[in-house]
């Protein structure tokens, strides 16, 4: 039993100097993955504090001004909020810390949280579809008489309101979707050169 095991030890020895050495982390994609752990902090903190407002607002929509569609409004707003919640965290699932100390990890790490970004910017559409869904099945049900109207008794100011959110959401999705196509042609770009010198 000693024997297989100084046998084991002497494997693993030989092993670790036959590796060869790891080539340093070039300082352009280090300080480039140290820049996006400081978004990712941000995000992170940002998501959190901002579904504590809106968690609070549905309390107090509840608390203190009680109505069966106030009630309605706040466990629907509570429910999208848990729902990006949930989104939030599981997109930056793995994104923390790279696999090792290596120049191909750290590539690695950073097209994973590009990538990442990419899909948080898909998921803002489909939750805010999501949102208009709900609105316009509470005014069909108006419509029919079932609940109270929620827009059509501020149509105007309503949709207009509607249309800057969509503008805004539209320019600011255009340029996200302009930079995070930069940064990939740019970390493919580091790629090719971290290929080359090894």
């Amino acid at each position: 039993m000693k024997k297989d095991s100084e046998l084991d030890w002497a494997a693993l020895e030989r092993s670790w100097h036959s590796q060869s050495e790891v080539a340093p982390v070039p300082d352009a994609l280090l300080r480039r993955v140290r820049r996006q752990e400081r978004r990712l902090w941000l995000g992170a903190a940002g998501d959190w504090l901002a579904a504590a407002v809106m968690g609070a607002f549905a309390v107090y929509l509840i608390a203190y001004r009680f109505s069966a569609a106030n009630l309605f409004w706040a466990l629907v707003f509570l429910a999208l909020v848990g729902w990006a919640l949930v989104f939030s965290v599981n997109n930056r699932r793995d994104t923390w810390l790279p696999a090792s100390e290596s120049a191909r990890a750290y590539l690695d790490l950073a097209l994973l949280r590009v990538q990442r970004r990419r899909r948080a910017l898909k998921f803002m559409w489909i939750l805010f579809a999501a949102e208009l869904g709900i609105f316009a099945l509470w005014e069909l049900l108006a419509l029919s008489g079932w609940l109270p109207w929620f827009f059509f008794s501020l149509s105007v100011r309503a949709f207009s309101i509607l249309g800057v959110v969509l503008a805004i959401m539209v320019v600011w999705s255009w340029l996200v979707s302009l930079r995070i196509g930069r940064e990939f042609r740019e970390l493919e770009r580091l790629r090719g050169e971290i290929e080359n010198s090894v």
